[in-house]
């Protein structure tokens, strides 16, 4: 598999950005995209309520998702035997939403989405985190100092289209 360059990773996020914005539009939602100049989300959504969301949007064309785990739990890693050790969990906003987009290459209409709340998705990866540092006994095998993680499509299918979790959640 071919590396992307820069500008070419930045595009495939815009598009990503860009076909959640017009799901969320198509689904009853007004969205702006912030083109990742915030760090937390990438767009805020509101209904005819006046209610808003951010959305946190993840996208891929190919592989997995890849993720910092610092960014969802703090660890701590031992200075004698350079083992990792987690520890409180990072504070989210409740109003946070994940969106995954597989980008099809073919029928860029045809892409994947997977919708998960913010702290369902780091009870998730946090909970698979904390099983395999147990399976290594807490030291990563190439970096001891590594907190990344990846994520494929098959972990999260059972919330592929799950865009009626954002109506629920702000009722």
């Amino acid at each position: 598999m071919r590396k992307m360059k820069g500008s070419e990773m930045q595009r495939t996020r815009q598009i990503g950005e860009y076909l959640v914005a017009a799901k969320l539009m198509e689904k009853g939602w007004y969205a702006t995209t912030f083109t990742g100049n915030v760090p937390l989300f990438d767009i805020v959504a509101t209904n005819d309520l006046g209610k808003t969301i951010k959305v946190q949007v993840k996208t891929v064309k190919t592989g997995d998702w890849q993720f910092d785990m610092k960014h969802f739990v703090e660890i701590k890693i031992d200075s004698t035997n350079r083992s990792q050790e987690m520890g409180e969990m990072v504070k989210l906003p409740s109003d946070l939403y994940y969106v995954f987009v597989k980008i099809d290459s073919e029928n860029i209409m045809s892409s994947n989405f997977y919708v998960i709340s913010a702290g369902d998705f780091q009870s998730f990866l946090v909970d698979r985190y904390q099983e395999y540092l147990q399976s290594i006994e807490g030291k990563r095998p190439s970096n001891p100092e590594s907190t990344h993680s990846a994520l494929e499509e098959n972990e999260i299918k059972d919330f592929k289209d799950n865009w009626g979790i954002l109506s629920r959640a702000i009722v």
